[in-house]
C-alpha cells in the first residue's frame, strides 16, 4: 500500500523563487544544452577613440537600452550582470546589478577612471534547439586628462590613448555570427553618440602638431644664425677697419705689417671669436629641441574626457577643463618664446663677445 508522499501523484510541486530561469531540457539533450552554454563562441572585438562628457545616468541609459534591443530581437534572459568602476588610485569595485551600480556612492577623494559593463545572455535562436549564452562587454576608459596611458580590455589586451582622450571598448562573443553583427552595429551607434566632436581648429593644430614644432625650432634656430651671421660680419668689419688704420697711420713697412699680423695672431682674436660662436650655435640647437617639445605637447593635447559620478570627480572635472582652456595659450607663448627669446640670445652675444652696443 503506498503511504501518503510516496505516489507521483503525491508529490509537491517545487515552487521556484521569483527571478530565477526554468528551462525545460530533456535528458538526452542535456549534454548538448552545456555544450552550447559552455562552448567557445566566437568574438567581435572594436574600439572607439574620442573625447566624452559622462554621468551615472549616461551609463545607466546605455545600458537599459542595450538590454532592451537585445530582448526585443530575440527570446533572451539575462543571466549576469557586472558593473565594474576603476579608480585613479588602482582601485575597483565590482556591482552586480543596475540598481547597486545607480545607487553606490565613493566617499574616498578619488576620481573614476573606467567603467566596464558585462552582460550574459541566454538566448533563443529560431534555428537552435536551446538557448545559447551570449555576452556583451563595453569598458568606457577616460583616464588621466594629460600624458599617454593603457588600459586592459580584461583579456590582458593593451589599449592606448594619449594626451586625455577617452576610449571605449567592446567585446561581443556569440554562437550566431547574425546576432552578434546586429549587437555591434547597436552598441557603435549608440556609442557615437556619446562621443563628441573636436573642435575644427584644435584638429587641426593637433594634427600638425609635429609641424608646428619643426617650424617653431626652424624659427628659433634660424633667428640664431641670423644673429651669428650679423656679429661675424661685424667683426670683420672692425678687424678690417683696425689693419686699415695701422696702415694709415704709419709708413707702410713690411716688418710691422709681420709683426700686426703675428700679434694679432697671438691674441687669438679669429680662434677666440670661432670658439664663442660655436658654443651659441650649439646651445641654440638645444634650445630649440626644448621649443619644439614645448610647442609638440602644447598642440597634441587633447580635450579630457570624464566619468563623473561624485562630488569630487566633478570638481576635478572643472580644474582638468580649466587646464585645457589654457593648451591654446600655451602654444602661442612657445611661439613667442622662440622668437623674443632666439633674438635676445642673439643681442646677448653680440653684446657679450664682441662688445656690440646699441
Amino acid at each position: 500500500m503506498e503511504t501518503a508522499g510516496q505516489g507521483s501523484g503525491n508529490r509537491q510541486p517545487t515552487i521556484q523563487p521569483r527571478d530565477s530561469i526554468v528551462l525545460s531540457v530533456e535528458r538526452d539533450s542535456f549534454a548538448e544544452f552545456i555544450s552550447s552554454v559552455l562552448g567557445k563562441p566566437q568574438t567581435i572585438g572594436r574600439t572607439f577613440s574620442g573625447q566624452f562628457d559622462l554621468k551615472r545616468e549616461d551609463i545607466e541609459n546605455f545600458f537599459y537600452l542595450v538590454d532592451h534591443r537585445v530582448r526585443e530581437q530575440n527570446t533572451a534572459s539575462i543571466v549576469s550582470t557586472a558593473f565594474t568602476i576603476s579608480y585613479n588610485n588602482g582601485s575597483s569595485i565590482t556591482l552586480n546589478s543596475v540598481k547597486e551600480f545607480s545607487s553606490y556612492s565613493e566617499t574616498k577623494p578619488i576620481m573614476v577612471i573606467g567603467v566596464s559593463i558585462s552582460l550574459a545572455y541566454l538566448v533563443s535562436f529560431p534555428d537552435r534547439k536551446h538557448p545559447e549564452k551570449q555576452t556583451i562587454d563595453v569598458n568606457f576608459f577616460a583616464g588621466p586628462d594629460r600624458g599617454d596611458f593603457f588600459v586592459s580590455d580584461g583579456d590582458g589586451f593593451p589599449f592606448p590613448t594619449t594626451m586625455g582622450s577617452g576610449i571605449v571598448a567592446l567585446r561581443i562573443a556569440h554562437t550566431a555570427r547574425s546576432w552578434g553583427v546586429d549587437v555591434e552595429n547597436l552598441l557603435a551607434d549608440q556609442i557615437g553618440t556619446l562621443l563628441n566632436s573636436e573642435n575644427k581648429l584644435r584638429s587641426f593644430i593637433r594634427r600638425g602638431s609635429g609641424k608646428f614644432a619643426f617650424l617653431a625650432a626652424l624659427l628659433f634656430v634660424a633667428i640664431a644664425i641670423g644673429g651669428a651671421l650679423w656679429v661675424t660680419e661685424d667683426f670683420i668689419e672692425r678687424n678690417m677697419l683696425a689693419a686699415g688704420n695701422y696702415i694709415d697711420d704709419r709708413e707702410f713697412d713690411v716688418r710691422d705689417a709681420i709683426r700686426f699680423l703675428i700679434e694679432n695672431s697671438a691674441r687669438g682674436g679669429w680662434a677666440n671669436f670661432l670658439f664663442k660662436s660655436g658654443i651659441f650655435i650649439i646651445l641654440s640647437v638645444f634650445a630649440s629641441i626644448a621649443i619644439a617639445a614645448w610647442t609638440e605637447s602644447a598642440a597634441n593635447k587633447r580635450k579630457p574626457s570624464f566619468i563623473v559620478m561624485s562630488k569630487y570627480g566633478e570638481k576635478h572635472r572643472e580644474a582638468a577643463l580649466a587646464r585645457d582652456r589654457r593648451s591654446i595659450l600655451s602654444l602661442i607663448a612657445a611661439w613667442n618664446t622662440a622668437i623674443i627669446s632666439s633674438a635676445a640670445g642673439s643681442a646677448l652675444f653680440a653684446y657679450l663677445f664682441q662688445g656690440w652696443r646699441p
